[in-house]
């Protein structure tokens, strides 16, 4: 009986001994977050919220916001130069102004077509793990608050990469295998 009794306690000491994936997880986020702040950004973590299954669209990934960057690009194209030919409309031949309009509608609706073709066969690793945080930082002065997704591998033996709001969308970059619990 003592033998049992002796596992058991060894069993529970090394158990206690081991860190969470949280607490790994929070160790990988403070090195990322260490290395920018030797890169001259000050970065504060406010709070950072436990491990839940990695969630990520394709219009998050670098390919999708490309894709989607491109479609509002030419729809303010084709604004603007409607505008500028609305009132030359009758006075001067804005037919060849009108067969670029039209030219660029219709590589609107491809990009658009293919935009939605690739988010129904894109197909994320839902093994990966993944933690927000919020963060403050300053940026030219100013600061500011801000939510990002760190990602993790299985195991939580890296930060696979990272979400976070650039330009007014949300997007995934891959992480460099630098930020690893080493």
């Amino acid at each position: 009986m003592k033998k049992y009794y002796f596992i058991s306690f060894l069993f529970l000491t090394l158990t206690s001994c081991q860190k969470s994936k949280d607490e790994i997880a929070n160790n990988i986020i403070e090195k990322g977050l260490k290395a920018m702040q030797k890169a001259d950004e000050e970065v504060e973590i406010i709070k950072i919220d436990s491990l839940t299954p990695a969630n990520l669209t394709f219009d998050e990934t670098q390919e999708g916001v490309n894709m989607r960057q491109s479609i509002e690009r030419l729809k303010h194209e084709v604004s603007e130069k409607l505008q500028f030919l609305k009132p030359c409309a009758g006075v001067v031949n804005i037919y060849p102004d009108l067969q670029e309009v039209n030219d660029k509608i219709a590589l609107i609706h491809h990009l658009e077509d293919s935009l939605k073709t690739a988010r129904g066969h894109f197909k994320f690793d839902k093994t990966m793990l993944m933690k927000s945080i919020i963060i403050k930082r300053k940026e030219q002065g100013k600061l500011i608050i801000d939510t990002a997704y760190f990602f993790f591998d299985k195991q939580i033996t890296k930060c696979t990469g990272i979400k976070g709001k650039d330009k007014g969308f949300w997007q995934y970059i891959p992480m460099p295998p630098m930020l690893s619990n080493d």
